[in-house]
């Protein structure tokens, strides 16, 4: 079944990340929190969806109530990585009218590759939606075979 853009954009909207993840991209629940200190500050990183161990983290604002900037969300993701090797790390503003979500690449033998992605509230559209949701979508045809590096 294709992904339904226009309900993905509201749940962004609503920040209703647990059932994106959940119904509309084919995650499973995770409801683990992670809690790393960074550079004098603490951050708690709360589980919204896991698939085969790769896990999608919420985190929220730094003590500004903004979005964490550059370094501090490459030493927050280095902490996670201690305790969640492959994840997805959400940040939030402390309005909830911005979120920013980054993946880390990490292949053997080659330098980490941060991919960040932004969505604002109202937005129409974007890289987020069109291209990053739907690559990790998954149907109930792929689950069976499915593994951690396919995710």
């Amino acid at each position: 079944m294709p992904l339904d853009f226009k309900r993905c954009k509201q749940l962004l909207d609503a920040i209703d990340l647990k059932t994106l993840f959940i119904e509309c991209l084919g995650w499973d629940r995770y409801a683990n929190t992670l809690s790393v200190a960074v550079q004098g500050q603490d951050f708690t990183l709360v589980g919204v969806a896991e698939k085969r161990t790769f896990a999608a983290l919420l985190c929220g604002p730094d003590a500004q109530g903004k979005i964490p900037d550059h370094a501090l969300r490459a030493a927050i993701d280095r902490e996670v990585a201690k305790l969640k090797h492959e994840h997805i790390i959400i940040y939030q503003d402390a309005t909830g009218s911005e979120q920013l979500w980054q993946w880390v690449r990490r292949g053997k033998d080659q330098p980490i590759k941060r991919r960040e992605f932004r969505w604002r509230r109202g937005q129409a559209s974007g890289l987020l939606i069109e291209r990053v949701l739907p690559s990790i979508a998954f149907s109930l045809e792929e689950e069976e075979k499915l593994t951690l590096p396919d995710v």
